[in-house]
């Protein structure tokens, strides 16, 4: 998106409710904007997709989908989605606007100082373990999404394109091909999971606090084939902190600690530093988005890229405490140390003690934002403000949630003045979508997000047509439904298993195969000689009677083929007692005996060596 593109851009209204002010900046992926909110009045930013991207729907589906997961993941060092859509303009999303990035330092080669990486690093890896925790891995780090607010909070951006990305292009390899701050096994198209994440992160603190990028005596292929090779490796005046960021950078991901460990690690390092020292100030040239005021005879001078910087007159520039958004359990009072120092320099200018002794008393307006509305209220009982309630619905919110309010956290705002909360009524009301059954489960999960729903509980139950992991039903639907509702199915387990019949033995076999191809079993046949079943009756089954066994599948019946056949043996030559006794021990009978009884067998009938059925009758005769 070119120069000009962009600027025609500005003066336009996206999803008819963002009116494009100013352009922040632009990326691979495309173009950052911000703009005044037409409908609740406050500021954000919006980023348009680059055409070629927009172009591609399967990309813009999935990023739909990512966008719709992200949106979900309500902490304070994860940048949130608070809008998307796609329109004349392309596809846009929205988030909070936010004043700087780790890339402002490391794009000119600045070096943060060990407390200053601790308190960001500390943050990030919060919003990290977050992500991480509810499956989501950003795949793309870099110092450019490691944001920076004027209000003092830290928080990781760009979620949703990165992942989109690389379930769409089958790459794994960051935000658009950027691999500068890519882990070794990305580098190398591996799986990638959370320790790519912490990898990255580590990779963005050691260049701030260093002041130049670990790799950057390496281009291209030489770049790449270094960080699969070598780990992070740290000065060691870095110390703790350095050794820290070596374990994340290690080669193996199974090797490096988690985010959480990560997180943990830097708070206790950040308890046994202190806090930390002011940042250092950019020499940035002025531009139309600077902007300047004075409190109390000290001139606030706010930078292209929106830190506050406060300078007395005709004095040195001095930096504002570090603005970082530290571990949840000590941003209350991180917090408030930044904001007693800002008043306290306000208050030392010229004439701020005439000024506080006669303005109306006034109160940092807190971030109440995430916070159910008793809990905003009570944080807010006393301060002397009026407070204005609107309702409004937003996806990814639960009903009764402080989803914005006027004017912005760390504002100041006088007593008796108005402070604006829009309270959630839920997500936006959505048509559930009625074209589930006949799907996978999978293929009806997909369909739900793209609807804006989540799968519910998945009931198994029988079916004798649709095939198992087949949807079959739903549950009953209203008309509308917020987005997000959970919505639950039944599943085909397939045709309920058939019971071969126990009654099937000594039944003729044309009727026990008529019954089981009733039962939609197939049949097979073999013979087997019986002593017991006549022939062209059952035997037996196989599998056994009484066996379950799938729709369809093939059941043998074994039919006797009547008594087993026997040889007659040779008894020619013997006397006529002793060849009864052999024929006999064969199975056979004796029918009697033509000629003298004592004398020997001449010959037998059946013939000797004939094949006869087990118990037949064998004449003899003798000489």
């Amino acid at each position: 998106m070119t120069g000009s593109l962009v600027s025609g851009l500005l003066g336009q209204v996206v999803g008819g409710r963002y009116l494009l002010i100013e352009s922040l900046g632009e990326s691979e992926s495309g173009v950052v904007c911000a703009a005044d909110d037409l409908t609740s009045g406050m500021k954000v930013a919006v980023k348009l997709l680059h055409p070629a991207l927009a172009a591609e729907r399967g990309f813009v589906r999935r990023l739909r989908t990512e966008l719709r997961t992200v949106s979900r993941l309500r902490h304070p060092n994860l940048l949130p989605v608070l809008d998307f859509g796609e329109g004349d303009e392309g596809f846009w999303f929205v988030s909070t606007l936010m004043a700087a990035s780790l890339g402002t330092f490391a794009a000119r080669g600045l070096r943060l100082d060990g407390r200053q990486v601790v308190a960001i690093g500390a943050a990030a890896a919060a919003g990290l373990e977050h992500a991480h925790a509810h499956g989501v891995v950003h795949r793309g780090i870099t110092p450019g999404n490691v944001l920076l607010s004027e209000h003092g909070s830290v928080c990781l951006g760009d979620f949703g394109v990165a992942r989109a990305l690389a379930a769409t292009s089958g790459r794994e390899t960051g935000v658009l091909g950027s691999t500068r701050y890519l882990a070794p096994e990305q580098l190398s198209g591996a799986p990638v999971g959370p320790p790519a994440d912490v990898y990255s992160l580590a990779l963005c603190l050691l260049e701030v606090l260093e002041g130049r990028h670990p790799f950057a005596g390496s281009e291209g292929l030489e770049s790449v084939a270094t960080r699969t090779a070598r780990p992070l490796e740290a000065s060691e005046d870095h110390g703790e902190l350095g050794r820290l960021l070596e374990e994340c950078g290690r080669l193996e991901p199974f090797r490096r600690p988690t985010a959480a460990e990560m997180c943990r690690a830097l708070g206790e390092l950040a308890d046994r530093l202190g806090p930390p020292a002011p940042l250092p100030l950019v020499d940035l040239p002025p531009t139309r988005s600077g902007r300047t005021g004075s409190v109390g005879g000290v001139r606030l001078v706010t930078t292209p890229g929106g830190v506050p910087i406060a300078r007395a007159p005709d004095a040195p520039e001095v930096g504002m405490s570090h603005d970082v958004r530290p571990l949840p359990s000590r941003g209350s009072r991180v917090a408030a140390v930044v904001v007693t120092m800002l008043l306290v320099v306000a208050l030392l200018g010229g004439g701020a003690w005439a000024w506080w002794a006669t303005r109306v008393e006034k109160h940092t307006v807190p971030d109440l934002i995430g916070l159910a509305e008793t809990d905003a209220r009570r944080r807010i009982d006393g301060l002397g403000w009026q407070v204005e309630r609107v309702e409004s619905r937003r996806d990814g919110t639960r009903p009764g949630e402080v989803i914005d309010q006027e004017p912005p956290p760390g504002e100041s705002l006088a007593e008796g003045r108005t402070l604006r909360l829009v309270v959630s009524l839920g997500a936006t009301l959505a048509r559930p979508p009625r074209d589930l059954v006949g799907l996978t489960l999978e293929e009806a999960r997909i369909r739900l997000v793209e609807a804006g729903f989540e799968l519910g509980d998945s009931t198994l139950r029988h079916d004798e047509d649709a095939p198992p992991g087949v949807v079959i039903a739903t549950e009953r639907l209203p008309d509308l439904l917020p987005k997000g509702s959970a919505i639950d199915v039944v599943v085909s387990d397939g045709p309920r298993p058939r019971e071969i019949p126990r009654d099937l033995v000594s039944q003729p076999a044309e009727e026990a195969e008529r019954r089981l191809r009733e039962l939609g079993l197939k049949v097979a046949r073999r013979s087997s000689p019986s002593e017991t079943v006549p022939a062209g009756k059952v035997v037996k089954t196989e599998p056994a009677a009484g066996a379950k066994v799938e729709k369809g599948s093939e059941v043998t019946l074994v039919v006797s083929s009547g008594p087993p056949m026997v040889e007659v043996p040779d008894v020619v030559g013997l006397q006529a007692s002793a060849a009864a006794e052999e024929l006999e021990a064969a199975g056979l009978g004796v029918e009697g005996t033509v000629g003298p009884p004592n004398r020997k067998v001449l010959r037998t009938d059946p013939p000797t060596g004939s094949e006869v059925r087990k118990g037949t009758s064998v004449t003899l005769y003798t000489e």
